[in-house]
């Protein structure tokens, strides 16, 4: 089925109007509707060592795992893999960071990295095992307004 001109363009100048600040307030398309994303793992290990630490994202939970230290991120460029990124106008942009609801970093996982769990909008609880000795230098949990 083909879609016609007209709606398309209509829901793509709504999404646009939604995500400007000011013209009706701040709001953004991942508060209105949950974007679902199918499971996926990532590498994020620290360097040199990238594959000893993974993370998978699977029905909302980011289950970090593995031996030893998780990778330091850092903005512009270098984000976390599954971290949501601002677009223009300031809108989050990245389905894996909408769908996440909460964290756990299991046992053998020694260092979580700096802006590790940032931008992640949906983020409510976090666990995170005893073997967890150091924290990144920067906000691990930046804008996760639900913690």
């Amino acid at each position: 089925m083909k879609w016609p001109a007209i709606p398309i363009l209509l829901i793509a100048c709504l999404a646009t109007i939604l995500t400007i600040p000011g013209i009706v307030g701040t709001y953004h398309l991942h508060s209105l509707v949950l974007i679902p994303f199918v499971e996926k793992t990532w590498p994020c290990g620290e360097k040199g060592k990238l594959r000893t630490v993974k993370a998978t994202l699977k029905n909302g939970t980011l289950r970090v795992f593995g031996k030893g230290a998780m990778k330091d991120y850092f903005e512009y460029g270098d984000w976390a893999p599954w971290r949501g990124r601002f677009g223009e106008f300031g809108s989050f942009s990245d389905p894996a960071s909408l769908s996440i609801t909460d964290v756990v970093v299991e046992n053998g996982v020694t260092h979580i990295g700096s802006l590790a769990f940032a931008r992640l909008p949906r983020l409510k609880p976090v666990t995170i095992s005893a073997s967890v000795s150091s924290i990144g230098g920067r906000s691990v949990f930046d804008y996760c307004d639900g913690i």
